[in-house]
């Protein structure tokens, strides 16, 4: 194998891509699964691997699927293996040793010693590399960006300035770099990726739609393309979604310095002329003055703290006495119910029987009336209108025979049959029985959990018509569901991870946090925001972390904050290891690894 070509592996947590450096995009491209069938496949020769793009849908569900990492960490080096042979057999044709071929890989930021020496360990006993490089994956992307903007890229300095915001698939990195050097000490890691995205929008449309239609992660990763958005302004954003009422609340605090007390800082004007002079004892006497008032206005101020403390203290004690009385009053009740509840329920049990059998008795009586009461309408309804019919003829007659109608006179069958279309509200006692029907059944379902209803009067269901979102692969059935709040509900999980339920700070907190560890006389280069990974693309993506960064930088009275995508391509990680490959001296290089690669 020549040495002018490098093996390019871009490891990451969502896809492996492979490829050599003298070749514009990489041979293998494929998610990073590895599957193992539960059935055998044809002709018994034993349970079925399949790797990367062969894993379908449904074999999620039916296969024991794998990937090389947990979290960002690579751990599982049987999975990494397999994939490994699957590209280098399926698309570079590689059935030879890396002995003679350099190897460049990536991996996470912050990488564990443990995990580098494992993937390591495996390139050079099981492929038999010699040469093998290991380079951030976050530093990938501006090696990327170096290369489309025609930067020059060096080995000991970045191209760029400024903090550098990697959305991968399981976590967001924050890295800050001030002229050109990373400030390893001050990056920061959020467990929120693109992948809680798409759960989140997977949950919400399986909440959303009917539960005969269930949607997977991979369709739910598709029509997250096209759905999900940063809004600029959540708060106003979620206002427009009236119609689809979603529990949430902002919970946001604002946190206000104290008001100060009057007289403190208040300057009072002399009443007189100014004196021109003053003697050295005056100003003594003055000073001496000024030094008790203030004095005195201190001890004021204190007792008033103290007394306003006192004050909210009793309220406070007061407030939890009030609070614990009624706390131990529901208590109480709460146990009496209980109590009564489960006496009940004892004395049902000891005569379960009986008991069931009254509700039963009471169920068919109720059925019976409903099924009485509905034929009895529609017996009425039909007397009515043969009435109706009858009468319109015999007064078609008189017309014809030139009577004007005016002595027309209903007969008491007529009338009678007039008045008794409706004699009872029907409707109205259908309606209380059919409530009183559900009551004693949800009862019985309560003993009898193999009780249906079945009664034939009941209507089938009908499924209101909703907001079509896509046809789901199915040309025969189109499934119409609507969609709204959780639009942006997905990608607020990035500035709120607790939606999510992960104890994480959002994106704003964890910058304010980063910027808190650095000098505010290099704070205003951080306002180039560069985005990268696979959630960078998300529409609004930009003016939201704009949004987010720009109040935290120090003030200028023009904008500080520039915030842009570093790559549209999704596979610009590669690429920048393809770039970071040509300025290895492979030549000198020794077994081993390059850590400080870019400062």
């Amino acid at each position: 194998m020549p040495t002018s070509r490098v093996l390019v592996i871009d490891f990451g947590c969502s896809r492996l891509r492979v490829g050599w450096s003298n070749e514009d995009k990489p041979r293998t491209d494929i998610p990073c699964m590895v599957m193992k069938s539960r059935h055998y496949g044809a002709g018994d020769n034993g349970p079925t691997i399949k790797i990367g793009n062969d894993v379908t849908e449904s074999d999620l569900a039916r296969g024991l699927v794998r990937t090389g990492h947990d979290g960002v960490i690579v751990t599982d080096a049987t999975a990494l293996s397999l994939m490994l042979d699957y590209s280098f057999e399926t698309d570079l044709k590689l059935k030879t040793t890396l002995k003679d071929t350099p190897v460049v890989i990536t991996e996470a930021f912050c990488n564990i010693s443990g995990a580098r020496k494992l993937v390591k360990d495996l390139l050079v006993e099981t492929y038999g590399a010699t040469k093998v490089v290991f380079i951030v994956d976050i530093l990938t992307h501006l090696a990327a960006y170096a290369l489309e903007q025609s930067l020059p890229l060096q080995r000991d300095a970045m191209p760029c300035s400024g903090l550098l915001v990697h959305i991968g698939h399981v976590a967001t990195t924050i890295l800050p770099v001030i002229d050109g050097q990373p400030i390893r000490t001050a990056a920061k890691r959020i467990s929120v990726g693109v992948c809680h995205m798409v759960l989140r929008l997977q949950a919400a449309l399986n909440l959303r739609i009917s539960t005969l239609r269930v949607v997977g992660f991979q369709e739910a990763t598709i029509l997250a393309h096209g759905l999900i958005y940063a809004a600029e302004d959540f708060d106003e954003e979620l206002s427009a979604y009236k119609e689809l009422q979603e529990d949430y609340e902002p919970n946001t605090m604002l946190e206000m310095p104290p008001k100060a007390e009057p007289g403190l800082h208040s300057f009072q004007p002399l009443d007189g002329p100014m004196q021109q002079a003053e003697n050295e004892d005056q100003k003594e006497k003055r000073r001496a003055a000024a030094a008790e008032r203030m004095s005195q206005m201190r001890e004021e101020m204190r007792k008033k703290k103290e007394e306003k403390e006192s004050e909210l203290r009793k309220a406070d004690e007061a407030k939890y006495l009030e609070l614990k009385r009624r706390q131990e009053g529901e208590a109480e009740r709460r146990r009496k119910k209980k109590e009564e509840r489960e006496a009940e329920e004892a004395k049902i049990r000891a005569n379960l029987e009986h008991h069931l059998h009254g509700l039963k008795e009471r169920h068919i009586s109720l059925s019976t009336q409903i099924r009485e009461l509905t034929r009895r309408r529609k017996q009425l309804a039909q007397r009515g209108t043969g009435a109706t019919r009858a009468r319109l003829e015999i007064i078609a007659k008189q017309m014809d025979s030139g009577d004007d109608g005016s002595d027309i006179e209903l007969s008491e069958g007529e009338w009678n049959a007039y008045l008794n279309v409706s004699p009872e509200d029907i409707d109205e006692k259908v309606k209380q029985l059919q409530e009183e029907v559900d009551r004693v059944t949800v009862e019985i379902q309560q003993w009898d959990a193999t009780f249906v209803n079945r009664e034939p009067f009941l209507e089938s269901l009908t499924v209101p018509t909703q907001t079509l979102i896509g046809d789901f692969g199915d040309p025969h059935k189109t499934f119409v569901y609507p969609i709204g709040v959780e639009r942006i509900m997905a990608t607020e999980a990035l500035f709120k991870p607790y939606l999510l339920g992960i104890t994480d700070a959002g994106l704003g907190e964890t910058v304010s946090f980063i910027l808190q560890q650095i000098p505010a006389t290099t704070q205003a280069g951080l306002g180039n925001v560069m985005l990268c990974g696979g959630g960078a693309r998300v529409p609004g993506l930009t003016k939201r972390v704009a949004r987010e960064v720009g109040p935290l930088l120090p003030y200028s009275d023009e904008p500080n904050v520039s915030v842009r995508v570093l790559s549209e391509d999704l596979g610009a990680g590669w690429a920048g290891a393809r770039a970071v490959s040509s300025l290895v001296d492979w030549k000198t290089m020794k077994v081993g690894e390059w850590e400080n690669f870019f400062g």
